[in-house]
Formats: structure tokens, sequence, C-alpha cells
């Protein structure tokens, strides 16, 4: 799989997590497959720390599965300029309601919010925006109305950097468990 250095850094503290996530259960990789339905040669190559097999959003799947939480710090931010960005977050919002609750949706969000941000902050309207970063027009327009559906977590953090943001990511224990 490929991937910018971005989302194999973001792969590899999630990795990270779930690595030590599995060492503390101290059971085997065959009771583990067991309990959890991933199959062995997953907990192998998790184990490893091998992170060029798997992408974001399935990592995230796997931090829930450990009851793990991610948090996404987000370098970079502009804060939205105008009403008219409140009315955009509105429609968001009530997207987002309806659209799915996993904690790699929430991600997700979070992530797209922010870009979407940093566009209408921009003083280039979408097509000169879009030539400049050698992005299709419908992709920042998707992009700066907080589509996210059509967005996998790699690809959001793979664009982050082209609208000045940085990300990282790590999984640690969460506070609660909610299964």
């Amino acid at each position: 799989m490929s991937a910018t250095p971005e989302t194999v850094a973001a792969r590899k503290q999630l990795v990270a997590g779930i690595a030590k996530a599995i060492r503390s259960t101290g059971e085997e990789f065959q009771d583990l497959a067991a309990t959890t339905g991933i199959n062995v040669a997953e907990f192998t190559q998790l184990s490893r720390e091998r992170v060029d097999r798997y992408a974001l959003d399935r990592l995230v799947e796997y931090c829930e599965v450990f009851g793990l939480r991610v948090t996404m710090s987000i370098h970079g931010q502009i804060e939205p300029l105008s009403e008219r960005d409140d009315a955009f977050r509105v429609r968001a919002k009530a997207r987002s309601a309806a659209a799915e609750h996993t904690e790699r949706a929430r991600l997700r969000r979070e992530l797209i919010k922010a870009i979407a941000n940093n566009i209408k902050a921009s003083p280039l309207k979408q097509v000169a925006l879009a030539e400049e970063l050698q992005l299709s027009r419908a992709v920042v327009s998707n992009l700066q109305n907080e589509h996210a559906d059509g967005f996998k977590l790699d690809k959001l953090v793979e664009l982050a950097p082209k609208f000045g943001l940085s990300i990282e990511m790590s999984a640690g224990p969460a506070s609660f468990n909610v299964r």
C-alpha cells in the first residue's frame, strides 16, 4: 500500500498503540482471534508493528476492538472567517448527525472541518486553489463543503499538508469503555 510520509507517521502511531494493547492482554494470538474476529496473521503483523499493509480506517477499527481511544492533533488550523461559514457548518453538522457514528467517522469529520476552514480562509477561488494544489475543483469543493463521505482517512491525512495542516495521531486507553 503506497503512502505519504504523513500517512506512514499516523499509521506508525496507531500500530504502536495496537501492538502495546495486544502485548498487554498476555493472551495467545489464537485466543485473541477467537474473541475479536481478527485473524491470527493480522495479530502477527500488528504485533511486529508492520504499517505498510494497513489503511488508517482499518487501524482505527482495530483500536476500537481493543478499547483504545484515537486522538488526533491538527496543527495549522485557521478559524472560520464569517457568518456564511457558520451556515456551512450547520449543514455539515446535520449531515454528520445522519452519518455513521464510528471513531473513524469522527476523525474524518474533525479533519475535513479543519481543511474546510483553511480553504475558506484562502484568498483564492476554488478553481485557482485546485490548480495551485494540483487537485480537481470537485475535490476542493467537496472538502470546502465538508462532504467527508468520499474521503478515506488516509486521503485526508495525505491532503492536509497541502492546506497548511500537520496531523499527529495516537492510540491509548480510553477513559471509559462503551461496548
